[in-house]
């Protein structure tokens, strides 16, 4: 199965006038191409005009393979949630763990002023 995709004669001219000429804009392209600036945004976001091969292919736009999504893009992604996660977890227990510390050393002064009386 190939990657490359055949670009239609447009997108082809598109892509030559972009690279013969890098300094024009999107409306200069789609004026000397006869088709809408829109047309042209679209296929120079999709392509490089480097990336085309001489026979008017290029190697696919730039969505990743399926093999590398789930070589490379969905380990990171699961690493990522289960680093955040972690630190989820950690915050919440050292929010735990500084609530129990400060009720553990005001414990001590609440009953020696509730047997003894506070002194106002």
């Amino acid at each position: 199965m190939s990657d490359k995709k055949e670009l239609t004669a447009t997108q082809q001219a598109i892509l030559y006038k972009k690279k013969d000429h890098p300094d024009w804009a999107n409306t200069e392209i789609a004026e000397s191409v006869g088709c809408s600036d829109s047309h042209v945004s679209s296929t120079l976001k999709r392509w490089n005009p480097t990336e085309m091969n001489s026979d008017g292919t290029v190697g696919g736009s730039k969505n990743p393979s399926l093999l590398f999504w789930f070589l490379v893009q969905a380990p990171i992604g699961i690493a990522i949630w289960f680093l955040k996660a972690s630190i989820a977890v950690t915050l919440t227990s050292i929010k735990l763990t500084l609530g129990l510390t400060l009720w553990a050393i005001e414990l001590p002064f609440r009953i020696l002023g509730a047997l003894f009386g506070s002194s106002k």
